[in-house]
């Protein structure tokens, strides 16, 4: 209309509407700009929207769908002489961090995470964000393994530094899987389900650790596989078996104890070796449910044995690092002691050295909450780990399995190591057991080292339960106690006695 009035003016001129041929004028041009600005913001808004659908909204990195496009062409565009690397790179126990810090913590440090990872890639390289813990970066021109190499290593050497969460620290690590396009793989799904399938091989292996992708691992990633599907649902359908391998006191060979052994027969697989299974079910996320039912079904028996006349037998239980990080650790094992009306005295939980130092801090406040309750708890595999003997001053341990390398090795120059160990654990008043025994001398050098308690086929292998207590029966009416040295498990000594 104001358009319409000026062309009337044009057309008839009249003096007495100029003001408002100038109103409409002002309105033409207000309107100009109204709609100029209307469609700058459409364009910042579409912007936002390509950002948005393009780049991960904690870090900013390009999220997995549009890594998937650059990926794509980026490996239309390369050859066999210049070639992309994509490198999957997963956090290690992460979940600990927000479980134990807060979820901000997690997200805070996932922020640090990406930054550091864009320090370390070149101008060419993208890094990504596939989602949770887990980033991607593609590195393009590249002429020679070499090159990726160098960068994972920086990548390990990058995160390893200590991350600052809050007003305290934290240390995490990372495992790498690495394939190279289009030598390996030749579209961008298939690159990064390659890269996948190197970083659980870098897991499995200990982590912290960079893996190229192969054929072989293919195969044995297949095998991880069959495996993870037999043992989802083996607790339900009764596969798994817990047999006992005695724990001797070697001043009197009475049997004190028996350490629950996890056995797998699958109809499908057959007999799998713990080996095998155990590493799969920490991989997929199922030794929570199995760590529970083998705890459960040890706890139970050790009811039963009581119940039969044998009131002093104790059991040992392997414990999986997993297992041990979870905030309901303490509380689910006090549960099952209660669920069977059992003294926390009737219990050992073996943890590896790796397993309590990876956070020494937060360990040693659920090693005394676990012995709190009467638990004991023992350094499994002792001398293969840190091996830093300082550490027994201040770990809240009872026991000291030593590692049956060591006792192997006895003959040549193993000896030395295994009386210091003794020595020392002694005067922390921790008591020793030595694992692996197999010969006669063997025992008698580590019994002439004051060593505590031996385990291994010299006495008997892991035997199933009903075995296991006729063992106990036959084995202890043989033997003559000895009083001074052979206290029964969990029994106070002669100074607690006093006490």
């Amino acid at each position: 209309m104001a358009l319409s009035l000026a062309a009337l003016h044009y057309l008839f001129p009249d003096h007495e509407a100029d003001g408002v041929i100038l109103m409409a004028f002002v309105v033409v041009v207000l309107s100009s700009v109204r709609q100029f600005l209307t469609q700058q913001e459409a364009r910042r808004l579409q912007r936002d929207l390509d950002l948005q659908a393009k780049h991960d909204p904690l870090t900013g990195l390009v999220n997995r769908s549009f890594l998937l496009h650059l990926l794509e062409q980026a490996i239309l565009r390369a050859d066999t002489r210049c070639g992309v690397a994509v490198l999957f790179i997963d956090l290690d126990r992460f979940k600990s961090v927000n479980d134990i810090h807060g979820h901000a913590a997690g997200d805070d440090l996932l922020r640090e995470v990406a930054r550091r990872l864009q320090g370390e890639v070149g101008p060419r390289d993208t890094v990504a964000r596939q989602g949770g813990d887990e980033f991607v970066v593609m590195a393009t021109g590249i002429d020679h393994t070499s090159a990726v190499s160098d960068m994972g290593y920086r990548v390990l050497q990058a995160l390893s530094r200590p991350f600052a969460v809050g007003n305290e620290t934290v240390s995490v690590s990372a495992s790498i899987g690495v394939t190279l396009c289009p030598a390996d793989s030749s579209t961008a799904s298939e690159a990064l389900r390659n890269a996948d399938i190197a970083m659980y091989e870098a897991k499995r292996r200990g982590r912290n650790g960079m893996q190229f992708y192969n054929q072989q691992i293919e195969q044995q990633t297949a095998e991880i596989h069959r495996i993870e599907v037999q043992l989802r649902g083996a607790v339900e359908r009764g596969e798994l078996s817990v047999h006992f391998q005695p724990l001797v006191s070697l001043a009197s060979r009475q049997v004190r104890s028996a350490e629950a052994l996890l056995r797998w027969t699958s109809p499908v697989l057959g007999i799998v070796s713990p080996a095998t299974f155990i590493p799969v079910a920490e991989q997929r996320g199922l030794i929570h449910a199995v760590g529970s039912w083998v705890l459960d079904t040890a706890v139970d028996q050790v009811r039963q044995w009581r119940a039969a006349g044998q009131p002093d037998l104790g059991v040992s239980v392997n414990v999986s690092p997993l297992q041990f990080e979870r905030d309901d650790f303490v509380a689910q094992v006090q549960a099952t002691l209660q669920r069977h009306s059992l003294a926390g005295s009737a219990l050992t939980l073996e943890l590896t050295e790796g397993s309590l130092l990876s956070d020494f801090a937060a360990s040693n406040i659920k090693l005394r909450e676990l012995r709190a309750l009467g638990i004991q708890v023992a350094v499994d595999d002792f001398g293969t780990g840190y091996s830093s003997l300082a550490y027994l001053r201040t770990l809240q341990v009872d026991i000291v399995k030593i590692d049956r390398s060591f006792i192997w090795a006895m003959q040549d120059d193993g000896l030395t190591f295994v009386e210091a160990i003794v020595r020392i654990a002694h005067h922390l008043k921790l008591r020793i057991v030595a694992e692996g025994i197999e010969t006669p001398e063997q025992c008698c050098s580590l019994q002439t080292l004051s060593c505590d308690l031996g385990q291994g086929y010299l006495f008997s292998k892991p035997l199933p339960s009903a075995e296991f207590l006729a063992f106990v029966q036959e084995t202890n009416r043989a033997t003559q106690p000895d009083a001074a040295h052979a206290l029964p498990h969990g029994a106070p000594g002669p100074e607690e006695q006093a006490n």
